[in-house]
């Protein structure tokens, strides 16, 4: 799915350099910040998801049965939220990446009764997109071990750089459908460009 695509590897980009992002543009009376931030960030995951999956069940006439499990999702997201408050920003933003999940897990099952769609036909789709996000995640906190003494933006900009270089190369390797036809585009446009290159230089 193109949502996986680019939305994996903004959110576990994000993840990995919440110290920085959070030190460098907000200050250090944020720094109890970076972690509900990535708490938050994993819950992005599942939400990214939440209007392709509303689409698909409306557009198939299945809006009650979602609208239902929405209402519960977020009747639980209210108490768990009252509930949770009192042990700190930590446990509430846990509750909502939790709420995500629920939401993500309930509105699926509904679709997939309608497609006859497994989890695991699910999982094949986005699962270009989980490897490429998690080379990108693993390089990108070498950098974070790197640079970690020095949270400077020139730093951060190093990061966000290397990470999406990662993962464009991550992807351009692995192989994923839906991305098919953009890449032969993208290739057929870069050997034109080269070829004017070659042209002019030639002249």
């Amino acid at each position: 799915m193109i949502i996986s695509a680019i939305n994996f590897p903004i959110y576990l980009g994000l993840y990995a350099v919440a110290p920085h992002f959070v030190l460098v543009l907000l200050g250090e009376k944020w720094r109890q910040m970076i972690i509900p931030l990535q708490i938050m960030c994993i819950g992005g995951f599942f939400a990214s998801f939440n209007g392709l999956f509303s689409a698909f069940n409306f557009s198939t006439e299945n809006y009650r049965k979602h609208n239902i499990r929405v209402i519960i999702a977020t009747c639980f997201l209210i108490a768990q939220s009252i509930f949770l408050v009192r042990f700190g920003i930590e446990a509430v933003a846990a509750g909502v990446a939790l709420y995500s999940f629920i939401v993500f897990y309930l509105t699926y099952e509904v679709i997939k009764e309608k497609f006859n769609m497994t989890w695991k036909e699910f999982i094949a789709c986005i699962l270009p997109a989980i490897l490429a996000s998690a080379v990108m995640f693993f390089i990108v906190k070498i950098c974070y071990l790197t640079f970690s003494e020095e949270t400077t933006f020139i730093n951060l900009s190093l990061m966000v750089i290397i990470g999406a270089m990662t993962y464009v190369m991550s992807m351009a390797l692995i192989p994923m459908a839906i991305l098919d036809n953009i890449k032969t585009s993208i290739y057929q446009d870069f050997g034109k460009i080269l070829t004017k290159f070659k042209y002019i230089f030639r002249t």
